[in-house]
């Protein structure tokens, strides 16, 4: 359901483009398996949730005991976030916005990165 989108190339229509627009968000679980992945990453960060010493500990605890309860919440609402859905919708609306008002700069390339969620920032 990811929509996949074209290698960037410099020989694209304007002198100065293309250009990349990352839009970051903290993301969510696209389905019920990806709960498990999604929270241990969110109750790992000690930016987000700080648990001081025990992160390390209490951090896959939380993560492992609220997963089944997540899992059940996501299924009922069709079985993932739809946040992906709606931020790759966003950033492609956002750029053809940019492509029209900002066409020196155009191509606007949409790339979507989640910190807890695939697609991770890090990849």
């Amino acid at each position: 359901m990811a929509t996949v989108v074209p290698p960037v190339t410099q020989s694209s229509t304007s002198r100065n483009g293309p250009t990349a627009m990352v839009f970051m968000n903290m993301g969510g679980p696209q389905t019920t398996d990806a709960v498990g992945p999604f929270l241990s990453r969110l109750f790992a960060d000690a930016d987000l949730i700080p648990l001081g010493r025990l992160q390390n500990y209490l951090g896959p605890l939380i993560s492992r005991r609220r997963t089944p309860k997540i899992q059940n919440q996501y299924a009922a609402i069709g079985g993932g976030s739809p946040i992906r859905k709606w931020s790759e919708y966003q950033s492609a609306e956002m750029c053809k916005i940019l492509d029209e008002r900002c066409p020196e700069s155009a191509p606007h390339k949409p790339y979507v990165a989640f910190r807890y969620a695939e697609p991770l920032t890090e990849e």
